[in-house]
């Protein structure tokens, strides 16, 4: 995954940042493939860095 370093480091700076709002950046950035592709990615390698917080509301 080629943006895999920026969603990271995206992630790190902001762990509660929106995928659809991720998404739409690395679209801007070339990213041509689909969103499913996209969020599917982020979950297989383990972007989202863990909340504990949101991991106790059950949200994550």
């Amino acid at each position: 995954m080629p943006f895999l370093p920026y969603c990271r480091q995206r992630l790190a700076d902001d762990p509660h940042l929106w995928a659809s709002t991720l998404f739409d950046e690395v679209v801007e950035l070339g990213y041509e493939g689909a969103y499913s592709t996209f969020t599917r990615a982020l979950r297989r390698y383990q972007v989202r860095p863990h909340c504990e917080p949101c991991r106790a509301s059950g949200v994550q």
